[in-house]
């Protein structure tokens, strides 16, 4: 009984000293700390706290045309071009001053005998009087040609026109220059002009009607030969009417 006693007594003397020592183990440490510290073998808690990155947004600047790109390029100004953009262009008008055409009897006039036929076209232009021309009292150059209707002589032609108005709408004038023809320079026959030179003088004389500005009509004779300077020398005459338009 009494060693029960004392076993009982030792066993509470025990119990109260575990219970101070763990007591006072409770004040020195604190569980809370202990569960807000990180383990001795976790890695990624020494690790730095990873700083999310913010991308700011990018501004997009609107794209600015310069003037050099804006503007076309020029282009360098020639003088036809520098004439075009004055106003100044050349017109048809500024060079050719008039067109006739006609038709005339071949190898008829009073300045020789007529032995080759047919009829012939005629087809002449004018051109307007140069200034240098004025020394000259401003004739007109013309160039023209006459085709024979049977093959006989033919001419191509060119020279200078005089002109002047007679009263209330007529007008005359007359030409002088030369003339390359395909006629024959000797020949036998009978039928065919010797016209001595290849080259020939060429003059023309004129009667007209003015209908208004532009339209004319006008009586014709002309006339070629070499003025005696070559052998033979028989000339050849041309008459007929021709229609003129004035630009």
């Amino acid at each position: 009984m009494v060693s029960r006693f004392k076993a009982l007594a030792a066993g509470l003397v025990s119990g109260l000293v575990l219970w101070s020592s763990g007591a006072q183990s409770a004040q020195m440490y604190d569980m809370r700390v202990f569960l807000n510290q990180a383990h001795p073998f976790d890695r990624s808690a020494r690790r730095a706290p990873a700083v999310p990155v913010v991308q700011q947004p990018q501004v997009v600047q609107p794209a600015v045309t310069s003037a050099a790109a804006s503007t076309p390029p020029s282009i360098p100004q020639t003088a036809s071009t520098a004439s075009m953009s004055d106003g100044d262009e050349l017109k048809f008008n500024d060079i050719v001053s008039e067109i006739r055409l006609g038709a005339f009897w071949h190898d008829t006039g009073p300045f020789g005998s007529s032995k080759e036929g047919g009829i012939d076209g005629n087809f002449e232009v004018l051109f307007q009087s140069p200034s240098f021309f004025e020394y000259i009292w401003s004739p007109r150059p013309h160039l023209g040609v006459t085709v024979n209707s049977e093959g006989d002589t033919s001419q191509a032609y060119f020279g200078i026109t005089y002109e002047w108005d007679i009263w209330e709408g007529t007008f005359g004038g007359f030409s002088w220059g030369g003339a390359v023809h395909d006629g024959k320079t000797r020949t036998l026959e009978t039928d065919r002009k010797e016209l001595g030179c290849r080259l020939l003088f060429r003059e023309s004389f004129f009667l007209g009607y003015r209908f208004n500005e532009h339209h004319n009509v006008q009586l014709h004779l002309d006339h070629i030969s070499n003025a005696k300077l070559c052998d033979a020398n028989e000339g050849l005459d041309n008459f007929g009417i021709r229609y003129g338009y004035l630009f």
